[in-house]
């Protein structure tokens, strides 16, 4: 999969942080868009669905620069689509402002670095899986729920935990009523199961890999109560 045209690896990403923390001249980006899963576990360890896209949503990390229209921009035009490093190398991050993404008030204390030799030392700072699933489902897209159905299909997402995180959000982002619609889709998606085939989840821990619910290849900024202790 991970020659597919279609899809963006690990070490792509991390190629993009380091050319994007080049550019604005910081040490640290924020990803906060599909790709972002890729702090969790690596391509190999994912659905196809889960990495299709040759684009990584970036920002600034800093809460003060976020929404800093200049940095945001000089991501964009120098490793946007139709770029020169895009028609280069075949993959691109995008610029953009997370600030409109809808999250839970804690998400910054669960964010996943990706810092090694690749991204010459500097910081990838990737949402959090279930963070990352608040978002997509609160956009509302058809490919962001089909993004997060497939995660919970693998094993990688489990639906009681990303209801806790919905509920979580503040009412001036999502209204009760809009939680209680998000909660009984998440409710559907676990519901549509096939029993009778093995998960790629279960295929992946017969064959050696690292099981469903791990951490692969980040590290938690902090540890929470309900989320695992991750190491390099």
């Amino acid at each position: 999969m991970s020659e597919q045209e279609g899809y963006v690896r690990r070490d792509q990403l991390e190629h993009i942080i380091r050319a994007s923390t080049e550019i604005i001249h910081r040490d640290e980006v924020l990803i906060f868009g599909s790709q972002a899963i890729l702090g969790a576990w690596s391509e190999d360890q994912l659905p196809p669905s889960a990495t299709f896209s040759m684009e990584a949503d970036l920002s600034p990390a800093d809460p003060d620069e976020i929404n800093d229209d200049e940095l945001v921009n000089s991501i964009e035009t120098a490793l946007g689509q139709s770029s020169l490093f895009d028609e280069t190398h075949g993959y691109y991050g995008e610029g953009n402002s997370a600030i409109v993404a809808i999250l839970p008030p804690d998400w910054r204390t669960r964010l996943i670095v990706i810092c090694n030799d690749n991204t010459g030392g500097r910081r990838g700072l990737c949402l959090d899986p279930y963070d990352l699933c608040v978002a997509k489902l609160s956009a509302g897209r058809e490919k962001d729920n089909s993004f997060v159905w497939t995660l919970i299909q693998d094993g990688k997402i489990v639906p009681s935990k990303l209801n806790r995180r919905i509920k979580g959000v503040s009412t001036e982002l999502l209204s009760s009523k809009r939680k209680g619609a998000l909660q009984s889709l998440v409710n559907s998606f676990a519901s549509h199961t096939l029993p009778d085939e093995e998960s790629p989840s279960r295929r992946h821990q017969r064959q050696g890999r690292r099981p469903a619910g791990t951490i692969d290849g980040g590290q938690y900024m902090s540890k929470s109560h309900s989320d695992p202790e991750v190491h390099l």
